[in-house]
């Protein structure tokens, strides 16, 4: 029974290792990319500038659109919130040297 045990912690620590590791950043949208999807827009990637000047470009992830986070990030709502330089918050992961958006949150109220 203890040998389950130990084998079993061991397999979650494995699993838990290989997980990559989140980050987050916050800033204001500078840049939107999108691609048409059933002849809508959907976001494809979001540049953000933070308060010191600092760039950093974020990826949905392939496959996925913002808007399976919020139905409500679409692309017109990102675009006006950009025009009126409000800061978001991303959460992401490193994966193959490109920032993954895995969260996306408007600061200053909710959706």
């Amino acid at each position: 029974m203890l040998k389950n045990k130990i084998v079993l912690i061991l397999i979650l620590l494995f699993i838990t290792s290989g997980c990559s590791d989140t980050f987050s950043y916050e800033g204001k949208i500078m840049d939107i990319d999108a691609s048409l999807l059933s002849g809508m827009k959907s976001i494809s990637s979001i540049t953000l500038v933070d308060n010191d000047g600092k760039r950093k470009v974020f990826e949905i992830k392939s496959g996925s659109f913002l808007e399976d986070i919020n139905i409500a990030f679409t692309y017109s709502h990102v675009k006006s919130h950009m025009e009126d330089g409000e800061e978001v918050y991303i959460k992401y992961s490193e994966i193959n040297n490109k920032n993954i958006i895995i969260d996306f949150k408007f600061l200053g109220h909710n959706h």
